[in-house]
């Protein structure tokens, strides 16, 4: 897609909000939060991640064209959740990620939590039947002894004029 071809409504639509915030507007607000609230949210644009949130519960949205600090970006995942009634799961640099249970819910998180502690608590088992006795040190002795019988070995393979010139590694 070339947004280069879009008609200005388009444009509108496309774009998660069509007022951003850089560090010469911040100057008429006492603060980055006002700055933040009096943003305007695109309705088409809401409509759809409100859908888009029932469907598939969890939407990261990318909001380094609304804001600039990445503190704002908290700020405004945080009001857009509100409005939305979901909930800022995490915030990485510029990306906010918004949960909200769908109805039916799509993920169980109940049944998630609990087959990851029960393969945490396999694997921590596993690991500790078998870590506990296992010993590296032996083993490595044993690898170098079969190299180095490998090695007297393949020498004694070699005619003796050759044996001179070899290079052992």
């Amino acid at each position: 897609n070339n947004n280069n071809n879009n008609t200005p409504q388009e444009k509108d639509d496309n774009n998660v909000i069509i007022t951003s915030i850089r560090s010469s507007l911040l100057q008429n607000y006492n603060s980055l939060e006002e700055a933040v609230n009096v943003l305007h949210l695109n309705h088409r644009w809401m409509e759809s991640l409100d859908r888009t949130l029932w469907k598939e519960e969890l939407v990261l949205l990318r909001l380094n064209k609304a804001v600039s600090k990445k503190k704002g970006v908290k700020l405004l995942g945080e009001r857009i959740s509100k409005e939305l009634g979901a909930h800022v799961a995490q915030v990485v640099g510029h990306t906010a990620l918004l949960y909200r249970p769908g109805f039916p819910p799509v993920l169980d998180l109940d049944r998630l939590v609990q087959e990851r502690a029960a393969a945490s608590t396999s694997t921590n088992d596993d690991d500790h039947d078998h870590d506990d006795d296992y010993d590296y040190e032996e083993e490595e002795k044993e690898e170098e002894q079969q190299n180095q019988n490998q090695n007297q070995q393949q020498a004694l393979a070699m005619p003796k004029s050759s044996r001179k010139n070899s290079t052992r590694w």
